[in-house]
């Protein structure tokens, strides 16, 4: 069971991992990098010790005036989008490092060090550009789905700090 902020404790259905390459050729550049949070970046305890995170992890914004902005008060930015170059940092690691994602039984958002980041969830189009065989093979990654729609909702909608940034200029 692993502690949810929306849901208190829930099942953990799945743990999967990647290997994050520096500098691989046939990725994006920001797909090949880490971001580094300082402690109490975004205030007291949050984190409370220097994280690192994976390059598609998201952070729960919750910041005044989203609810008028997307319709919802909470949103999921990823957490390169709070790079500052000072507390929180992208980095490229020397050598490649295991990346670890966590399917809970429902989407949610968990605490990593004070910061509430999303448990895994591949998005409802995250197959679109997959062919058939490929489709089937991520699928058989979870033994207890056959679709994405089975991975659920999710909790808070993605919005990126960019598409923040010209609602609220709008």
């Amino acid at each position: 069971m692993v502690e949810t902020q929306e849901f208190g404790p829930l099942e953990l259905v799945w743990i999967g991992s990647t290997t994050l390459v520096p500098n691989a050729t046939d990725q994006s550049p920001d797909m090949t990098r880490l971001t580094r949070v300082m402690a109490d970046s975004f205030g007291f305890s949050k984190p409370m010790a220097d994280v690192m995170f994976g390059p598609a992890a998201r952070l729960l914004n919750g910041r005044p005036g989203l609810q008028q902005l997307t319709g919802s008060a909470k949103v999921l930015t990823e957490m390169r989008d709070f790079t500052d170059g000072m507390s929180v940092i992208a980095l490229t690691p020397p050598t490649p490092v295991r990346l670890y994602h966590l399917r809970l039984r429902h989407h949610a958002t968990i605490s990593a060090g004070g910061l509430w980041v999303e448990t895994y969830h591949p998005g409802l189009n995250a197959t679109q550009a997959l062919g058939q065989n490929m489709k089937s093979l991520f699928l058989s990654f979870f033994p207890d789905i056959e679709s994405l729609s089975e991975f659920g909702a999710l909790t808070y909608p993605r919005v990126s700090m960019e598409k923040l940034e010209s609602l609220a200029v709008a």
